[in-house]
């Protein structure tokens, strides 16, 4: 089978994730010039559809990987709903996720004598990702019109033939090193910004904003956040650089609230209180173990929040009680005291004119990823 018609075929199917599956993955061996899994393996000893998973299913039950080959990677696909299941299940998103495919691969993958690769599908895409012990995880994403390149096709009969040469040559230690010299350089450039009225920005405002960043890139790697839709603010910040303001502050105040939309994307709700901004909740406490005072609220927002601004010895989060101290035969006895469940309150008072703000820090961004 030549690539065009690869193409020319999937392009548009809209076929059950049951009924487009195998016939998929047969004519992908095809175009790789790779035998299918009945031709190669009629026992299904080492490369099979409908793999069983003991323990891999819902409830600690059974489960079926789509595709499995030993020692190379474990297949699943996942497909677009169609117009009809979308309106059936309104406020649901739109796709059962590549990311949630993917997370579902690994899962099984560790049952599974643990293959290096772990691949999704939804018939648009295929995306490899690599779990080889000792290295980071690298994703390869490969759109159906991209088929066409030689190059991709390569890649992809690595993945039955050598998986081994995926390995990334980067180190889990490099990764980090760069990561967190590129945020050192970014914090310091945002502290040097001035903001609207000429102030240096408060180093504590900007650690704040980073670390909602720095979660939303986990929030999306890992399937809490739907939809891809960090990475397309990312992308659409490219184009315009003007409109990160206002796509980063609505994203955070969805992330705030829950149960809000960002374009087609329902948005679940973080708890925790880091995306909230206002000065009268825990949100800007000194953190527990820092010496330091915490941050100073408005005049308005002293009295009641008066605890968390008062110089001591030894800070407790905010929203949290001391452990009493009790002594037996001379040895003290920790006993934790009983504490409310933690609320943040910024959903319960009003937004202070000079509280740091989601938009202002958002504009402090450098205009390149």
């Amino acid at each position: 089978m030549t690539p065009e018609a690869f193409i020319a075929k999937w392009r548009g199917v809209e076929l059950s994730e049951r009924a487009a599956s195998q016939d998929h993955f047969n004519e992908l061996c095809a175009l790789l010039d790779v035998k299918k899994p009945t031709d190669a393996d009629s026992l299904g000893v080492w490369f099979t559809f409908e793999k069983p998973v003991p323990g891999g299913g819902k409830g600690g039950g059974g489960g079926f990987a789509d595709v499995w080959r030993k020692d190379c990677f474990v297949w699943e696909y996942k497909r677009r709903k169609k117009p009809r299941e979308a309106a059936e299940e309104k406020g649901k998103p739109e796709y059962r996720t590549i990311a949630a495919a993917l997370a579902q691969a690994r899962d099984y993958a560790a049952l599974l004598e643990n293959p290096p690769l772990v691949i999704a599908c939804d018939i648009d895409q295929i995306v490899v990702r690599t779990l080889f012990t000792g290295s980071v995880s690298v994703t390869h994403t490969i759109k159906l019109i991209d088929l066409n390149d030689s190059a991709q096709r390569d890649l992809l009969r690595r993945c039955f033939t050598d998986p081994a040469s995926l390995r990334p040559e980067i180190t889990p230690q490099a990764v980090t090193e760069q990561a967190a010299t590129k945020l050192a350089s970014l914090a310091q450039t945002l502290r040097e910004r001035r903001d609207r009225i000429g102030q240096a920005h408060d180093p504590r405002r900007v650690a704040h904003f980073l670390n909602k960043i720095v979660f939303c890139l986990f929030a999306e790697d890992s399937g809490l956040l739907p939809g891809g839709v960090f990475s397309a603010i990312i992308e659409e910040a490219q184009r315009d650089h003007a409109g990160l303001t206002t796509m980063l502050a609505d994203l955070f105040d969805g992330m705030r609230h829950g149960k809000r939309r960002f374009g087609t994307v329902q948005i679940p709700w973080f708890n925790g209180g880091l995306f909230c901004n206002s000065p009268r909740c825990g949100c800007w406490a000194t953190p527990p173990g820092s010496t330091g005072p915490a941050s100073t609220p408005p005049s308005s927002a002293r009295s009641s929040n008066a605890a968390s601004t008062r110089p001591s010895a030894r800070r407790w989060p905010i929203s949290s009680t001391p452990p009493r101290l009790r002594y037996r035969g001379g040895v003290p006895q920790i006993k934790a005291r009983r504490t409310s469940p933690i609320r943040c309150l910024c959903a319960e008072v009003p937004t202070q004119r000079n509280a740091p703000s989601a938009k202002a820090l958002a504009s402090t961004i450098p205009n390149h990823r």
